[in-house]
């Protein structure tokens, strides 16, 4: 069971190449760390394929 990101940017959504682990506290770092890209809108980070939670700036601001 693993991790994967889609991450949303103003010329679309992209998917991440890479998967991001088994540990899911791990991957929600991966991706508030990619999520503080000023270009990053947002990321929904999947588990074997299915939504797990949808990130966007609110994230940051500790407003999840």
């Amino acid at each position: 069971m693993t991790y994967t990101m889609d991450i949303e940017t103003a010329d679309g959504v992209h998917q991440h190449p890479f998967h991001l682990g088994a540990d899911l506290a791990l991957a929600v770092q991966l991706v508030l760390e990619r999520l503080a890209d000023p270009a990053v809108r947002s990321i929904a980070l999947r588990r074997n394929r299915k939504l797990v939670a949808v990130y966007d700036w609110r994230a940051l601001a500790g407003e999840e």
